[in-house]
């Protein structure tokens, strides 16, 4: 539970931080870089899931070992490359400025909660879709881990092209509106899948998680650009950990929420979701022309 812990407030804590180490490093190409970021994050991942899968086959006390030491060596070679960077000249703070003036703006923690509302989707395809395939679907088993497949290939293939439309907070609020509408047609699919035979379930599948993976592109993209975008720059850093309280809340009521509406609620659950987050992306650009309008003031 100590280690555990440790690892998470880490994990929370570094979330933030990179963000704002992106927006320093890369100010002029910061969408750009962050949807290269994603795609060989989304790389990394899988390539650590399919070490991890090893390691279980081969089930043994020395494999499993040998994966946690690795990760801890992985570590060491970030902290490495991390050391070769060289720190940039840190924003001047303007008079009377507070360490945590993010924790009073309310336009921005209004923000932070629609973010955060959006921010379940992540859950959809980890939590709900494998108990969906395997109990309430007729499409096989083995569907549900061909469709993480899909999902990570898309968000990995595509990050960069499809996340191309966004430069500024009023491009990335307009395609934030545009993902909560495709996320709700992807919701729905999900949702009829529960009626069909195999093979349809099967293509209804692929067609909705290709539509989920396009809408999380945008969604990522632009939910970065709008958190950078509207923090005062001299409070980069704990507008972006406030900011991050609202992915935190989504991680914490994910199980409740998504399983609940997906498989405890059935097909109206999906559609109850999507039409979250389609409410959820109309309301982002005026939440994010007030939180503008008080950056503009201060």
């Amino acid at each position: 539970m100590a280690a555990a812990s440790v690892n998470t407030s880490c994990m929370k804590g570094a979330r933030a931080t990179n963000n704002v180490l992106l927006a320093q490093l890369m100010a002029s190409k910061g969408v750009a870089a962050r949807a290269l970021l994603r795609s060989v994050n989304n790389l990394g991942v899988s390539g650590g899931a399919l070490l991890g899968a090893v390691a279980l086959v081969v089930n043994t006390r020395r494999a499993l070992a040998a994966i946690l030491l690795a990760d801890a060596l992985s570590f060491l070679l970030a902290l490495f490359l991390f050391s070769r960077l060289r720190p940039t000249p840190a924003a001047a703070r303007k008079q009377g400025d507070k360490s945590w003036a993010a924790l009073r703006d309310r336009p921005f923690l209004a923000l932070t909660v629609v973010n955060g509302l959006m921010s379940l989707q992540y859950y959809v395809l980890t939590l709900a879709l494998p108990l969906w395939v395997v109990q309430e679907s007729s499409a096989p088993d083995w569907t549900f881990p061909a469709l993480l497949a899909l999902n990570t290939l898309v968000v990995a293939g595509g990050q960069i092209r499809v996340s191309r439309g966004i430069h500024d907070v009023p491009s990335a609020v307009r395609h934030l509106r545009v993902a909560g509408l495709v996320f709700l047609g992807s919701m729905a699919l999900f949702a009829v899948t529960g009626w069909l035979s195999g093979g349809q379930a099967v293509a209804l599948l692929v067609v909705a998680v290709v539509l989920h993976s396009v809408a999380e592109i945008w969604h990522a993209s632009g939910s970065f650009e709008v958190s950078v975008g509207l923090a005062p720059a001299a409070s980069v850093g704990t507008y972006q950990a406030v900011y991050n309280l609202g992915l935190s809340g989504a991680e914490a009521v994910a199980p409740a929420v998504v399983i609940g509406c997906c498989i405890g609620a059935g097909t109206w659950g999906w559609v109850a979701l999507g039409v979250l987050f389609a409410l959820a992306g109309a309301v982002t650009p005026s939440v994010a022309r007030r939180a503008g309008g008080n950056l503009a003031t201060t």
